[in-house]
């Protein structure tokens, strides 16, 4: 078995657009249940089209992880947050999906990536790190959910964290993780504030997130294992986590984006063959499905 860089996916893209036959097969649509958006492309609106925007104290616009400028916020970990100051849209209390991308710099102060709070400032929903893992807190913490991943700092990692109202599911770089068996409604919080970067259940603030983040997701609903991968290949670029297998004359890449003849975006996993002698070296698609 060979592993080749994900760069290979752009082999696909003529086999697919000529060779394959469009099919009416439903594919999941990412903007499905999203109730809150941050790109932080330059600002920190909510793209969702519900209209939570986010007040930035301190933080500043960055590089996010393909080296585009002003398009992360970048905190130093003592002072700097994004608060969202209400959304009844984020009062969530029975399924949740939340979708983060963050580069952290230290775990020591256990920061905070995104959390929702009552109007009594007791925690509802988060994520952040424990003890150098990343977690997913419920309730004000009657139920965590700890990552068996070690992250290292310096480094974007994608995070996203599901409850479906039976189990709670922690996903790193589009791979579960861990999960947890809990059954509860999750607690109101209907004029209560989102805070990202930085944790507001005490008297003052504190556990401020020094690193970057970025592509804040939250939903109204659990995305399913292969949403999350979406979520995580997502724009990618190639890179060490990014791999295609070619094993016995065989070609199997688990994600490419074609523009279909709608010029819609489609998502698909496929496989090729290689086509004995042919020169230069050839692939024919033996088989694709919609992701």
């Amino acid at each position: 078995m060979t592993k080749l860089r994900c760069w290979l996916r752009t082999v696909l893209l003529m086999a697919l657009t000529i060779g394959l036959s469009w099919f009416s097969t439903a594919w999941a649509d990412l903007n499905d249940g999203l109730v809150a958006y941050y790109p932080f492309n330059g600002n920190a609106n909510d793209k969702s089209g519900y209209g939570h925007h986010g007040i930035v104290h301190g933080a500043r616009l960055s590089q996010d992880r393909f080296g585009n400028g002003r398009r992360a916020y970048s905190l130093d970990g003592k002072d700097d947050y994004v608060v969202v100051s209400s959304g009844n849209s984020l009062n969530i209390r029975e399924v949740l999906t939340i979708s983060v991308w963050v580069n952290v710099g230290t775990f020591s102060n256990i920061p905070y990536f995104v959390a929702r709070y009552d109007t009594g400032l007791r925690e509802v929903y988060k994520t952040g790190s424990n003890r150098g893992r990343f977690e997913f807190r419920l309730n004000d913490g009657v139920k965590v959910l700890v990552s068996n991943t070690i992250p290292k700092t310096g480094k974007w990692y994608h995070i996203a964290a599901t409850y479906d109202g039976s189990i709670m599911r922690l996903y790193i770089d589009g791979v579960e993780d861990n999960s947890k068996s809990y059954s509860a409604a999750i607690y109101p919080s209907a004029g209560g504030k989102l805070m990202i970067g930085a944790d507001d259940d005490s008297s003052e603030l504190n556990q401020f997130l020094n690193g970057k983040i970025d592509d804040i997701r939250i939903y109204n609903r659990a995305l399913s294992e292969s949403e999350i991968q979406q979520l995580y290949q997502m724009n990618n670029q190639a890179s060490n986590n990014c791999w295609a297998i070619y094993q016995n004359g065989n070609l199997h890449i688990p994600y490419v984006k074609v523009i279909g003849p709608f010029g819609d975006e489609l998502h698909f996993e496929a496989d090729m063959q290689y086509e004995p002698l042919s020169e230069p070296m050839n692939f024919q698609l033996t088989g694709a499905k919609q992701k």
